[in-house]
């Protein structure tokens, strides 16, 4: 009677696991895009760009140049910030082993104060020493 040997059974039980974790794979795919500002379309780096609730964001390189990989296809709603701009948000779709290219322009914004009053307390100082010939 022939047994099956230690190697047949270890492929067979590899094929087995194998098989299910590529059936629940989601086909994924990428945004990459570039920020830039709205006024003069000026590249800005440092801008955070993430897809809102969920887990997945970056940051813009020098050239204001961003990439997520590994998106599950679907629809989101992208969100650029950085401060001294206004928050941008854009709706996209994500693909199956698609790029999704996407420019972002961030309008400046800025803060009107009313007015600044500084003042200080300050009680009268004597000093401890005196400066001068000793």
């Amino acid at each position: 009677m022939n047994f099956p040997t230690k190697s047949s059974i270890l492929t067979i039980l590899s094929f087995i696991v194998l098989i299910p974790i590529n059936a629940l794979a989601q086909p994924t795919g990428t945004i990459s895009g570039t920020v830039i500002t709205q006024d003069d379309g000026t590249p800005i780096r440092d801008v955070n760009v993430a897809i809102r609730n969920t887990r997945y964001g970056t940051t813009t390189d020098p050239q204001g140049i961003f990439r997520l990989t590994g998106i599950p296809a679907g629809t989101y709603t992208l969100t650029a910030s950085f401060i001294g701009y206004e928050p941008k948000q854009t709706r996209i779709s994500v693909e199956k082993d698609q790029t999704t290219e996407v420019i972002l322009s961030l309008r400046p914004f800025s803060y009107r104060l009313s007015g600044i009053a500084v003042s200080a307390l300050r009680p009268d100082l004597e000093p401890e020493t005196e400066l001068g010939d000793h």
